[in-house]
């Protein structure tokens, strides 16, 4: 319990860290980031609906 509790600090931390360096970062890059994390968060709500779909179709098969 107590590893799970430090790997979640340390992601927290990590993500923080992240986002502090965004801010002093030129604004180029801190969009091109942003950009990626949306790009990332897109193609995972995709992959979740598209297995949500095949989850369906395969329902309606059976």
């Amino acid at each position: 319990m107590s590893r799970w509790m430090n790997w979640n600090h340390r992601l927290e931390s990590q993500a923080s860290a992240s986002t502090i360096s965004c801010f002093f970062m030129p604004p180029q890059r801190r969009t091109t980031i942003i950009m990626m994390m949306a790009m990332k968060g897109l193609t995972m709500i995709g992959m979740m609906r598209r297995r949500n779909m095949l989850r369906k179709r395969l329902k309606f098969l059976t």
